[in-house]
């Protein structure tokens, strides 16, 4: 997590895959919404890969909307998306 004035943007997520689909990735992420809620910041950012599926079904299901597609987002090979969220 980096935090600024008023947003937290999440730098790295994963949960490993035998361990996917049972609630842990849920878990953390509201619990580091909460850290940041009682800081006081306001807005959640994240960003994922375009390709991945997985992660973007799993932010939206979270309350997550998309800013902006970014072409080249990764090392200029791989493009992303960056999401947000009012806290």
């Amino acid at each position: 997590m980096a935090y600024e004035d008023d947003a937290a943007h999440l730098l790295l997520f994963a949960v490993d895959a035998p361990d996917r689909r049972r609630g842990l990735g849920s878990r953390l992420l509201d619990w580091l919404e909460q850290v940041a809620r009682t800081a006081g910041i306001s807005r959640f950012r994240v960003e994922v890969r375009a390709d991945n599926a997985g992660a973007l079904a799993f932010y939206r299901k979270h309350g997550y909307v998309e800013r902006e597609q970014v072409p080249g987002m990764y090392f200029g090979a791989e493009d992303g998306v960056a999401l947000s969220k009012r806290l």
